[in-house]
């Protein structure tokens, strides 16, 4: 199965529900019927997401996996086609630049700092809030009709790595770095 992933904490701002909606719109067209929307997360809205695939008619294209731990949450990453991230706010968030680091590719709104790191074609899909539903599916059929253009956008994606993102190892020298700087500077 083509696996699309989603990682969050279930509240409502954080808007999975998208990502159903998003899924009963990809599935329409009958030629992707083995796509996963895989949800790994807990919070308050999980009932009310579930319920929402039930009565959306794509229940069996949808796993809950609850919350996951730090440790095991890179198999998601790694075993997946695609990340969605539909935020209502920002969607440059831990998760992302987690699909970023692994070489995965992005599929998100474009609203609040994603579009300063994600170049819409490049590294994954930028869709405008005015064309939600048919704009993630169109860009989820590109990434999953095509393994050539998924291929490029991973290789861009390790080059994007490469040039702008820390390892947690790395973040955390830089960090302690300019803690010291700033206090050397009192």
């Amino acid at each position: 199965r083509r696996i699309v992933l989603m990682v969050s904490r279930l509240a409502t701002w954080k808007r999975v529900d998208r990502g159903i909606a998003c899924l009963m719109e990809l599935l329409r067209d009958g030629i992707h019927n083995d796509v996963l929307l895989v949800i790994v997360g807990e919070g308050s809205e999980r009932g009310a997401l579930e319920s929402l695939a039930l009565k959306s008619g794509v229940a069996e294209n949808i796993r809950f996996e609850g919350a996951v731990g730090h440790d095991r949450i890179g198999e998601y990453f790694a075993s997946s086609d695609v990340f969605l991230s539909l935020y209502d706010i920002s969607n440059l968030g831990n998760p992302l630049l987690e699909a970023v680091w692994l070489g995965l590719p992005v599929v998100s709104i474009r609203n609040t700092g994603v579009e300063t790191l994600i170049e819409d074609g490049k590294h994954g899909y930028l869709v405008e809030l005015s064309d939600l539903e048919g704009g993630v599916s169109r860009s989820l059929r590109q990434l999953l009709n095509s393994e050539d253009s998924a291929r490029q956008i991973r290789d861009n994606l390790r080059e994007l790595r490469d040039m702008r993102l820390y390892s947690w190892e790395g973040r955390m020298m830089k960090e302690h770095q300019l803690i010291l700087q700033l206090l050397g500077q009192k």
